[in-house]
């Protein structure tokens, strides 16, 4: 398998070769161990921007890094034809985004090979409070799922499950708390679980980066998972003039040697992005030029997901 060390877009440039060629590059055994390469090697990463200003369309653009200090030039990326795709999901799971229109029309996308699939419809939800969104990675079952969180305004819970392998929504029946909650954050997926802070109304949620007196920011850790006890303060980030006026942090992933934490920083209305070192506490800005003005960002490994995939549109 010499060719697992290329990238999808390289590899696709072979799926005319021949019939061969084309069967072998679609399997899903193929796709697995190309996968398994991509996430083992850290070598085939793109950064997936989402541009949000009132003024200006809400484009996509992809910025390819092979190492840490090595960012291509920002290429306009082409999004799934849904109406107004406004939204994404900046928690990626193995090179797949979950994107949603102000319509609500969903879909699972990867963006590196321009494949993606529409969710089918799910009905009106009003009237309601929250609505909640997660799209996360099955690990018992090697299934992608998205999950819809719905709480009306009676508190009574909508709970519904999307697989990609079967390609179906289905009722989650278990028991949710009768109670009013506040979602505070977006979902993460981690170890085969979505997970989203939340806290009761009328109280303050429970944070990752807790800001203290607008002097520094410390950043927490839950050391033994599943386990409230185990949170550990880990470091803090410090303000300087830079920070000053800092609105947000958000962190997207830990450098090839673990002492780097690369973030988005958002400031005087502005996106940047950054590369915090945890060891020396300094941090230095991510020069990429011609870069969105404002945006969200996904960290995308590369993959073929989607490729062997029936009921998958291409070409858009």
């Amino acid at each position: 398998m010499w060719s697992l060390r290329y990238s999808q877009k390289f590899l696709s440039r072979y799926l005319c070769v021949s019939k061969q060629w084309y069967a072998l590059i679609h399997s899903h055994a193929f796709i697995k161990l190309h996968l398994h390469h991509s996430i083992e090697s850290n070598t085939d990463r793109t950064l997936i921007l989402h541009q949000q200003h009132a003024t200006v369309p809400f484009d996509y653009f992809s910025v390819h890094f092979p190492n840490d200090d090595q960012f291509g030039k920002p290429m306009k990326n082409h999004h799934p034809p849904l109406l107004r795709c406004v939204n994404m999901s900046t928690q990626q799971i193995h090179g797949l985004v979950f994107v949603h229109s102000n319509t609500g029309e969903l879909a699972i996308w990867n963006p590196l090979i321009r494949r993606y699939r529409k969710l089918p419809t799910l009905e009106k939800t009003c009237p309601s409070t929250m609505i909640a969104l997660g799209f996360g990675y099955d690990t018992r079952n090697d299934d992608y799922k998205v999950m819809r969180v719905v709480q009306f305004l009676n508190k009574e819970f909508d709970v519904k499950m999307y697989s990609l392998k079967s390609k179906s929504w289905k009722n989650i029946k278990e028991q949710w708390p009768k109670k009013g909650w506040t979602r505070s954050s977006k979902s993460v997926s981690v170890n085969g679980a979505l997970h989203w802070l939340v806290a009761e109304h009328k109280q303050s949620p429970l944070c990752f980066i807790v800001n203290l007196d607008k002097k520094d920011n410390d950043v927490w850790l839950m050391e033994e998972y599943g386990e409230g006890s185990s949170w550990t303060r880990v470091y803090k980030i410090e303000y300087d003039g830079v920070f000053e006026n800092v609105k947000c942090f958000n962190p997207l992933m830990f450098s090839k040697n673990g002492k780097k934490i690369l973030m988005e920083k958002c400031y005087w209305g502005r996106t940047f992005l950054i590369w915090f070192d945890t060891e020396i506490k300094k941090h230095r800005k991510v020069k990429i030029r011609k870069l969105p003005y404002v945006f969200q960002t996904a960290i995308c490994t590369g993959s073929l997901l989607l490729l062997d995939g029936d009921n998958v549109i291409s070409r858009y």
